[in-house]
């Protein structure tokens, strides 16, 4: 083996190992605790709600009209569950506004 293809070879070495460094780090960035990162309003009667999830995880989004007993005895509602995928994802949820107030949350499980 001459100089240069040794130097080839390592040089093929370290980025595999930083490669591997860079996934880990990833994955260990992507298991933050779930949140809505964005409400914002798309006409009269809609609005829009974004979330990111992270591997492996189903996220359920869900929604609650009255926090007055607080949120353990809150009546809360699915309006869209994120399935588990192998990857993370960033998801825009539409949903419809009432003439009331409402609360939602980010529950995540496995």
């Amino acid at each position: 083996m001459n100089w240069q293809t040794g130097k080839s070879l390592t040089l093929s070495l370290l980025l595999v190992v930083m490669g591997i460094t860079a996934v880990f780090s990833y994955r260990t960035i992507a298991a933050s605790p779930p949140q809505i990162d964005y409400i914002e309003t798309l006409s009269t009667n809609l609005i829009v709600i974004h979330f990111d999830t992270a591997a492996n995880k189903v996220y359920h989004l869900q929604r609650t009209l009255d926090l007055s007993g607080g949120m353990a005895s809150a009546s809360w509602v699915d309006i869209y569950e994120a399935p588990e995928l192998p990857f993370a994802n960033h998801y825009v949820v539409v949903d419809y506004r009432t003439n009331s107030q409402g609360f939602y949350r980010l529950k995540v499980t496995n």
